[in-house]
């Protein structure tokens, strides 16, 4: 497979597994290594889906902090440990 083939076929599948719920840049970046894609066309695909848009890791954060708090309300602490398991920066969890 081509890397251009390569790029094409990663991308769709980063979309799809961008269709059911907004991800941070760690899971979609482990998705597609999960996959098994090069890493070089892993990195292009996560920095493209950031420039679209479709990769937001602070709204992820505000927006998993507002589910949390609607949904499934737990202490703070708690709500910062689940973002930094699922990759967030430091910098952005506290913030």
């Amino acid at each position: 497979m081509s890397e251009e083939q390569e790029q094409s076929l990663a991308w769709r599948r980063a979309l799809k597994y961008l269709e059911r719920r907004a991800r941070t840049v760690k899971e979609v970046r482990d998705k597609l290594l999960e996959k098994k894609f090069d890493l070089i066309v892993v990195n292009k695909i996560v920095e493209r889906l950031l420039q679209a848009g479709y990769l937001n890791d602070e709204l992820f954060a505000q927006n998993y902090l507002r589910w949390r708090n609607d949904f499934r309300p737990t202490g703070l602490s708690r709500v910062k440990q689940e973002l930094r398991i699922k990759g967030l920066d430091k910098l952005i969890i506290e913030t």
